[in-house]
């Protein structure tokens, strides 16, 4: 008969858990969760800031070539560049073009026209300027146009070949200064966050 009860001291076997190890529990797995939450959010922060540098440095890259190429076959004598009130700087100036078989200067744009007396102006003007675009909710953003003027000054053509640029003055985002026969241009980008912005620095020596 004794051998169907427990010895005497000994306490019989507890399944199951406490109310506080069960709050124990459920503490532990809470700040789990939490710390996984956040360790994914900051992935995927991380990557759409990476993709956003890569991006705006492919912009800048080909701002920095487009200006590099067009500076280099512009006119000394016809450019013209002003200081904005938010401190970045204007520049227009004048290609060679070939009009009634005679050199002369202006622009040439295969956009304007199927022939080659629609597509190169004389008197016409190339402009570089930043503007401020509206996004929304209050939200604006800087941009780097590339302008085709006609003889009266009126936009024909409109690329924007830069965007985020910084809200300056200090940094403004595009600044051409002379320097003797040299020209440099300075373009720097905003980004996301801190360390996340770009700047190409590069000179030019237009035509004399």
């Amino acid at each position: 008969m004794n051998a169907l009860h427990a010895p005497a001291g000994r306490r019989p076997d507890r399944r199951g858990f406490t109310l506080l190890e069960l709050m124990i529990s459920a503490s532990i797995f809470s700040t789990l969760a939490y710390a996984l939450t956040q360790a994914v959010r900051m992935a995927d922060r991380s990557h759409a800031t990476v993709t956003h540098v890569a991006s705006t440095s492919r912009a800048l890259g080909k701002a920095t070539a487009k200006l590099q190429r067009e500076l280099k076959s512009a006119q000394v004598a016809t450019m013209t560049v002003t200081e904005t009130l938010d401190g970045n700087h204007e520049v227009t100036f004048l290609h060679p073009v070939t009009v009634a078989g005679d050199p002369v200067w202006g622009v040439r744009d295969k956009r304007l026209g199927p022939t080659a007396a629609e597509q190169n102006k004389l008197d016409w003007q190339l402009r570089y300027t930043v503007r401020d675009e509206q996004l929304g909710a209050g939200q604006s953003e800087r941009h780097l146009l590339r302008q085709v003027l006609d003889d009266a000054g009126v936009v024909q053509l409109e690329d924007r070949l830069l965007r985020d640029l910084t809200d300056g003055p200090t940094p403004p985002g595009f600044t051409i200064v002379q320097n003797g026969d040299v020209w440099e241009i300075t373009l720097t980008t905003a980004g996301e966050g801190v360390g996340d912005g770009r700047e190409s620095v590069f000179q030019v020596r237009p035509r004399n």
